[in-house]
């Protein structure tokens, strides 16, 4: 007698088995969401294994023989397996939810660069509904000739958009049954190879496609892990299901081409193979088996195409790049149908304008972009070696950085027209939802610009500074919140596009955090409205001269620390000890120094000429002030200046040695100046200088630094006498050049 216990372990077994079964082939979406098998892997292979395996791959093969077809299907292969690699590496370390792909470029680069590459995928995914719609009518038309395709092509998308509007549900359980079909067909093509029913060739010519039209007629077949991607958001487990489903997908969608490949190679004439499009229908032990997985492959293909691009939409929709109203759920299963209505109408519009020759090179441009952002995306994480990048299924950076170097490759080898007018798409779309407010989201581009800089940084503190490539990163100090018009006006121009500056305002006091905050954020936004890039800094500090004295010997980072402070002053401040503290900081750090000093009811943008004056005593600083004058010049508000380079002699014969001096000081360096000697005294020098630079903008006037023994109240009065030479009725700048580089050098190599 059997024990009981032994009786009860099969029933157990077998209910446990059956259940397996149940959950395994019927699509069950629980309130966690779909499975691998049902979410991931049916979608995506049944679209790889679809209208180009039944309907083109004999013609292929004809145009272009085994061997090239082979390696036509392995690369492409290579690309989406790269592909679903970097995918399965993304997907393990972040949370995809809806919008599969668009959700991980959005999410890698932010959303700007996730639209731009985002709104060409769901149009590429909109324009791949109608290439399968157009696939099944042909092959509705095969069994029924006299009925008008295009009839066929809009009937057909008709009842699948209906379809996909009820229920995803519905439509994956479909997809099961379908899948069951398909392979069933296959089963019957390779059982069947019945080579007496193969009609006669007509062709007495083969026509030769190119190996790169017969690429981009192929590439679409192996796309079809977009559509198990693109219900990430409906998935139990993307992080488990994405990688599995889709790698497994690749794999066994790659064995069926190649074998089939070979089959039809080697049984088939070349001229057969590309007057034949339904070779395979001829070929199948069973007509009614082939025709069904024929229909089933085709119609599969078709719905996940459906499925996946409203969804892409919605996503793209629900970041507000289009009206949110586009991703509106409706019904039970909350289904995108404003996005479905959408996605149907860009379709028929394709079905009214091409056919599947001509719409599949668009798609394969629109999804090489695609894939090769998610190569990129994955590759430089990986790269970048960011503390959130712990994927699961890590692969090598350089791998999926092929993958996206092959995507572009092979872009360009197909057709560069096309790939130039899918860059320009790419390009006006981004700058497009580049001028929208709205929100950024957290991307990778930070780390990517660090860890670059990083490596910049490195090599150049190891750099010694040359003439040729040195810049002005200026240190200007602002006593106000609001920056005054001179200061920014001055620094701004002098940098702009050449070297780094920096802002800083000084406070006493105490305030927390986010009184601070608001503090930058009320200088950033004064520097954002007159379109200034800078820096910002805000520091506590118990008195204005510690606290700009502080940053003049601390601030920087080596070899970015500032070469230049600009300070701007009031006339009446001269007086006050603290700037002549800041300037024998400057000196002492070997930084070079400017004074603005602005007269009242004065308007610096209005200026249209600068005087620089010459003094033989201060080589290096006039120097400087000729840089400055130049590079204040040559910004894209000030090209129309006049730089006047004045100098004053004492005689007839220092004049002409002067101007012949200078004459070949500007030629030399080609230099736009225009020069001026003049003949004066020590006594009248005030007044020569008032009076020629009356009409000018800005007088540029060089200083040399406080002596060792010299006080502050003494240095305070030098400056003070310099300034009054100018005549108090224009801008001026008082320049102070310590730092250790020929600034001679600097001329001489300036263009």
């Amino acid at each position: 007698m059997i024990p009981e216990s032994l009786a009860v372990r099969p029933t157990s077994g077998l209910k446990k088995f059956l259940q397996f079964l149940l959950r395994f082939f019927f699509v069950q979406k629980g309130a966690e969401g779909y499975r691998t098998f049902h979410g991931v892997f049916l979608p995506s292979f049944l679209s790889i294994v679809g209208v180009i395996l039944y309907l083109r791959l004999g013609f292929i093969i004809g145009e272009v023989g085994i061997f090239v077809t082979a390696s036509i299907i392995c690369l492409a292969t290579l690309i989406t397996l790269i592909t679903a690699f970097s995918i399965s590496a993304t997907s393990t370390n972040m949370k995809v939810e809806n919008g599969g792909a668009y959700y991980i470029i959005s999410r890698s680069f932010g959303k700007v660069i996730g639209s731009a590459v985002g709104l060409p995928l769901y149009c590429a995914q909109a324009v791949g509904i109608a290439f399968y719609t157009m696939g099944l009518a042909e092959a509705i038309q095969y069994l029924a000739p006299t009925i008008d395709l295009n009839v066929l092509e809009f009937s057909v998308l008709g009842c699948l958009g209906v379809i996909s509007m009820l229920s995803t549900t519905m439509v994956l359980r479909a997809q099961f049954l379908i899948f069951l079909i398909v392979i069933a067909s296959l089963i019957s093509f390779y059982l069947g190879m019945d080579t007496s029913q193969i009609p006669a060739p007509t062709l007495s010519e083969i026509p030769r496609m190119g190996y790169w039209a017969a690429f981009a007629l192929f590439f679409p077949a192996v796309t079809g892990l977009e559509s198990g991607i693109s219900m990430s958001g409906e998935l139990k487990n993307p992080r488990k299901s994405l990688p599995l489903g889709t790698i497994s997908a690749v794999f066994c969608a790659l064995g069926i081409y190649l074998s089939a490949a070979y089959l039809l190679w080697s049984k088939v004439p070349r001229s057969v193979l590309v007057e034949d499009s339904m070779i395979m229908v001829t070929l199948a032990w069973s007509f009614p088996l082939i025709i069904m997985g024929l229909f089933g492959a085709i119609l599969s293909s078709a719905l996940s195409a459906i499925i996946a691009a409203p969804r892409t939409l919605q996503a793209i929709a629900m970041d507000g790049v289009v009206p949110r109203l586009v991703g509106r759920e409706f019904g039970k299963s909350q289904e995108p149908r404003i996005a479905s209505a959408i996605t149907m109408v860009i379709a028929a519009t394709c079905l009214y304008l091409g056919d599947l020759n001509f719409i599949a090179p668009i798609l394969t441009m629109f999804f090489l972009i695609c894939y090769g952002m998610l190569n990129l995306a994955a590759g430089l994480e990986s790269l970048m070696n960011n503390p959130s990048w712990r994927p699961t299924i890590a692969i090598p950076a350089s791998i999926s950085l092929i993958g996206a170097s092959l995507c572009i490759m092979t872009m360009l080898l197909i057709d560069a027209s096309y790939t130039m007018m899918a860059g320009f798409a790419v390009i006006a779309l981004y700058f497009v939802v580049q001028r929208r407010e709205t929100r950024e989201l957290d991307d990778i581009r930070q780390g990517v610009m660090i860890y670059f800089m990083r490596k910049v940084i490195y090599r150049l503190a190891d750099a010694t500074v040359s003439p040729r490539s040195w810049r002005p990163h200026v240190l200007a100090f602002s006593k106000t919140l609001t920056p005054q018009p001179a200061l920014l006006d001055f620094t701004s121009q002098v940098t702009g596009g050449k070297g780094f500056l920096t802002l800083a305002h000084c406070y006493q006091g105490e305030q927390d955090v986010a009184s601070v905050g608001k503090m930058k954020a009320m200088i950033k936004q004064t520097l954002k409205n007159q379109n200034i890039e800078s820096l910002v800094e805000v520091i506590k500090e118990p008195d204005m001269a510690s606290g700009f004295r502080n940053m003049v010997e601390t601030y920087g980072l080596n070899p970015l620390r500032p070469n230049t402070v600009v300070l701007k002053i009031e006339e009446e401040t001269l007086d006050e000890t603290w700037i002549a503290e800041i300037a024998k900081a400057t000196y002492d750090s070997r930084k070079n120094m400017v004074l603005l000093v602005e007269p009242e009811n004065s308007n610096p943008p209005l200026c249209k000429h600068i005087d620089i004056w010459w003094d033989d005593e201060l080589r290096e600083s006039n120097d400087l002030m000729i840089i400055m004058a130049l590079m204040y010049g040559k910004s894209s508000k000030k090209r129309r200046i006049q730089i006047n380079l004045n100098s004053i002699v004492k005689d007839e014969i220092s004049r002409k040695n002067r101007q012949e001096h200078l004459q070949s000081l500007l030629a030399k360096n080609r230099l736009d100046i225009r020069k001026n000697v003049y003949v004066s005294d020590k006594t009248s020098e005030g007044a020569l200088i008032t009076e020629f630079s009356d009409e000018s903008g800005m007088v540029f006037m060089p200083i040399r630094p406080q002596a060792e023994d010299e006080t502050a109240e003494t240095y305070l009065s030098y400056l003070k006498a310099v300034l009054q030479k100018t005549g108090r009725k224009k801008m001026a700048g008082l320049f102070l050049a310590t730092e250790d580089i020929e600034f001679d050098a600097i001329i001489r190599s300036m263009k």
